[in-house]
């Protein structure tokens, strides 16, 4: 028994070395022609204080090599001075030889001369490094600040001189874990206790340090990681080693700001999952639309406290509700993803990066006004091409296009709405995509979020009838420039508004006479003899299920994923989640719901010769 575990330890300890931190002998240098500064990193491994470290140094231009020496010298000095000291190690077994080159005369002659002269390799503790130019680099590497097994984990990074693409990662698990940290210093303060006196320097829980490669273990080699019950209560480290087609830079490590928690365990969404395991044909598109609840909402003391009380509070933090999105928008395998209330740091930081690792691209539009959320849609590369995209702020369009006039006018004629209309920064975005496999079909894609006052139904009307002039006017814009191509639109969004109510009328009926409820969903804004006609006959691909939002407050259908009747079939409708698991913690978000609002996902069949 003794004797296995012992070879138990051996492979674990071989494992560890052979996947271990990257090593690099590459002394790189980064100038641009317009800086009057230039930058040096190089990593450096000292065995006796197990540091493996990248060091960076940016110095002047002018600085002569004998200048630069001395300061990569001093630097070294001080870190393993650190390092030696904490090992309980004398400096004397420090042994620091560093050698920029063997010119006589470097002490009068700049450091970039002689580096672009030299035909001699760097020395540092007896080492030799080759002198590399502007060779790829890491300017940021992150971790995102929750992370929950089940749900993958992922880096985000910023590069340079790299391709994102070619870039390698390494995944590592700390040794230690939080509860071992914590007894450790609850075992110190206790020793205080016991002597009747008080702790006199409080010790702090910090993460192991990324340049010790004993207090890691390899876990993974990806893009991403996928947490497991083993990584609980652990830390993360992530190496990334940046690349392009010609050569790789440093190696970049960065430990992850807090350790792995459990996480909520089976999701709703992923039942939803067996129905996407594969994508659809070339002759068909998976579309899905979500409102994701932005941050800029979620985060405020009056949402925490009325609107969703019955949410524990870590489940409305951003940080947690993106493990979950994500790992939903994914496990869809779809086509094209239309988004509302995408908060622009979500976007840049977490979507976009996220998302291109699964092939899409992604287009982001702020609503009007000073908020910093929007919508987004993100199509499959390999499968949509984009021809052109157009965005706007509904109410500034009405008053500015020609096609709008005659709504304009209308509005115009009750102070009281046409002040409500203009104070609204609903925002529609219009995609135009080719297919890739069907260059003759070009796929018009519309994305928006309406007005949501319960007293509104008239301004969301108004938008939803702007929105549909608009693709008239698109369409035959296209057809003018194209008039080989075969047209076709889909509309998706938040459109607050509920089956009963005039929206979805619009789309299936066509029209929307001048006496319809909805224009006097409040009476002192009334909008007054308007016949809206929509000549582009849509469907609703999900139909009209009874909760596409779900809160204690309330509940009722309002995301449409709506088609031209005449150019799609519907293949699938992925089904939604049962009212009793929407109603198992009160109502959405919860733990295992991460908007109020539930994702509508179907897969379409394009169609020809249907007539029109």
């Amino acid at each position: 028994m003794l004797l296995l575990q012992f070879f138990r330890r051996i492979s674990r300890r071989n494992h560890s070395i052979y996947s271990g931190f990257s090593r690099m002998d590459k002394f790189n240098v980064k100038i641009s022609d317009k800086s009057d500064h230039f930058c040096i990193s190089f990593q450096l491994e000292d065995p006796n204080s197990n540091l493996l470290r990248v060091f960076n140094f940016t110095r002047p231009v002018a600085e002569t090599c004998e200048e630069t020496e001395l300061k990569i010298k001093h630097t070294i000095e001080k870190t393993l001075a650190k390092q030696y000291k904490r090992l309980k190690k004398t400096s004397d077994e420090m042994n620091i030889t560093l050698k920029l080159s063997n010119n006589p005369n470097k002490s009068h002659i700049s450091t970039l001369d002689i580096l672009k002269d030299s035909n001699y390799p760097v020395e540092i503790f007896n080492k030799t490094y080759s002198i590399v130019w502007n060779t790829p680099s890491v300017i940021s590497l992150k971790i995102i600040k929750c992370i929950l097994v089940g749900f993958p984990c992922y880096p985000v990074t910023e590069l340079e001189n790299a391709d994102e693409s070619l870039a390698k990662f390494k995944w590592f698990r700390s040794i230690t874990s939080l509860s071992k940290e914590q007894q450790k210093i609850d075992a110190y303060e206790r020793q205080w206790t016991e002597r009747g006196k008080k702790c006199p320097k409080p010790m702090k829980i910090t993460p192991p340090d990324e340049t010790n490669e004993s207090q890691w273990c390899f876990i993974g080699e990806s893009s991403s990681y996928l947490p497991t019950t083993e990584d609980v209560d652990h830390w993360l480290l992530v190496e990334c080693v940046p690349k392009n087609k010609d050569t790789e830079g440093q190696p970049f490590r960065t430990v992850s700001p807090v350790v792995v928690s459990a996480g909520p365990g089976k999701c709703p969404f992923e039942d939803r999952h067996r129905f996407t395991k594969e994508r659809v044909s070339n002759l068909g598109l998976r579309i899905v639309t979500y409102n994701l609840l932005a941050d800029l909402y979620a985060d405020q003391q009056y949402t925490r406290d009325v609107l969703f009380p019955y949410c524990p509070p870590h489940a409305l933090e951003i940080a947690y509700r993106k493990q979950l999105f994500l790992k939903e928008i994914i496990g869809y395998n779809s086509d094209l993803v239309c988004l509302q209330e995408v908060d622009t740091k979500v976007f840049d930081g977490d979507l976009k990066p996220r998302l291109y690792l699964e092939g899409f691209a992604g287009i982001f539009d702020k609503k009007g006004g000073q908020v910093s959320e929007g919508v987004a849609c993100f199509y499959r590369t390999d499968k949509l091409r984009l021809i052109q995209t157009e965005s706007f702020t509904i109410s500034e369009a009405l008053q500015e296009r020609p096609i709008f006039r005659r709504v304009w006018e209308t509005v115009c004629r009750n102070e009281n709405l046409k002040d409500r209309v203009l104070q609204r920064t609903n925002a529609l975005q219009a995609h135009v995509f080719e297919l890739i496999d069907s260059p003759d079909r070009w796929l018009i894609v519309g994305n928006t979020h309406l007005y949501f006052h319960p007293d509104a139904d008239h301004i969301r009307l108004l938008q939803a009838g702007l929105g549909m002039l608009y693709f008239e006017d698109l369409v035959k814009t296209l057809e003018l420039k194209a008039p080989d191509k075969e047209i076709a639109l889909i509309f998706c969004g938040d459109f607050n508004s509920s089956p009963s109510n005039g929206v979805l009328e619009l789309m299936r009926k066509q029209h929307i006479p001048p006496d319809h409820k909805d224009w006097t969903s409040n009476v002192d804004e009334a909008v007054e003899n308007l016949l809206l006609i929509n000549p582009i006959r849509m469907e609703s691909a999900c139909g009209t299920p009874l909760y596409t939002n779900y809160t204690e407050g309330f509940k009722d259908c309002l995301d449409y994923i709506f088609y031209q009747a005449n150019r799609f079939n519907v293949s699938q409708v992925v089904p939604l989640p049962s009212e009793e698991e929407l109603s198992a913690n009160v109502g959405l978000p919860s733990v295992v719901f991460p908007s109020d609002h539930v994702s509508l996902v179907a897969d379409l069949t394009w169609v020809t010769n249907k007539g029109s």
